[in-house]
């Protein structure tokens, strides 16, 4: 059954990154690729994180301030425009691949950098087309011009 007032998406987002993760770890146990050592790589890899967090928590914020859905099917009743969303009309799937970016360094997987692009491409076919087709229909001309203003991504 469906929901009319939802996007209605084919696949929960974090599914999408949890199946990147394990097709990377499954690549990795048999064929190994890894970053060369380097102390540097580790704070790039930790500051990745922290800043995906940051992003994520701020963009959960905004959701709880004005009182949205942050649920990828639940019901949308304001568009988001401040904070976070002035930046990114996607600033938690952003904040997730900054953090997925991020565990690839901590975890020595460069597989998950492989399949970066695979799995954003999958996250807008699945979830993102969905969710701004739903936001299209249901808030018109205000959703366009808002995302005339501002990026998907950055």
């Amino acid at each position: 059954m469906t929901n009319t007032d939802s996007a209605n998406v084919a696949i929960h987002p974090m599914v999408v990154y949890a199946v990147a993760v394990a097709i990377a770890f499954g690549l990795g146990y048999i064929w190994p690729l890894t970053y060369p050592q380097d102390p540097i790589y580790e704070h790039i890899g930790k500051g990745l994180i922290a800043l995906g967090v940051i992003i994520c928590v701020a963009a959960g914020f905004q959701f709880w301030r004005h009182k949205t859905s942050v649920d990828c099917n639940g019901c949308v009743t304001s568009i988001l425009t401040t904070g976070v969303f002035r930046i990114s009309r996607n600033p938690i799937y952003l904040g997730f691949i900054l953090i997925y970016i991020g565990f690839s360094r901590y975890w020595n997987n460069i597989w998950m950098l492989v399949l970066l692009i695979p799995m954003c491409v999958a996250l807008f076919q699945l979830v993102i087309a969905r969710e701004e087709a739903y936001l299209e229909r249901k808030f018109g001309d205000e959703y366009i011009r808002y995302k005339q203003k501002v990026r998907r991504w950055l």
